[in-house]
């Protein structure tokens, strides 16, 4: 079985026929937590697919794709991630809301 990493993706993407189509392949790999911003557990395959989707999808000189790696998806692990104000979806309950 291939190991998860957990991602956080976070995007400014200036044209607005752009911006739908990140956020289509945002939705196929991972849960949005915020407007522009998904949590996504995924593959080393999957992050090299979601990567290459993304680069073919945005202008490098107009629009802004940020990729963070918080680590291996391991439930007993507390994740670097607090909330404040509204809950989360179902899927992010690993995080913690205040």
């Amino acid at each position: 079985m291939a190991l998860l990493h957990r991602y956080m993706v976070t995007y400014d993407i200036s044209d607005p026929v752009r911006l739908r189509r990140v956020e289509k392949i945002m939705t196929n790999h991972g849960s949005r937590v915020q407007l522009s911003v998904f949590i996504c557990d995924l593959t080393q395959q999957s992050r090299v697919r979601m990567r290459q989707q993304l680069s073919q999808c945005i202008l490098e000189r107009e629009d802004s794709v940020m990729i963070v790696d918080f680590g291996y998806v391991d439930a007993s692990r507390k994740w670097p991630i607090e909330y404040l104000g509204q809950a989360k979806p179902k899927e992010m309950a690993t995080y913690q809301i205040v």
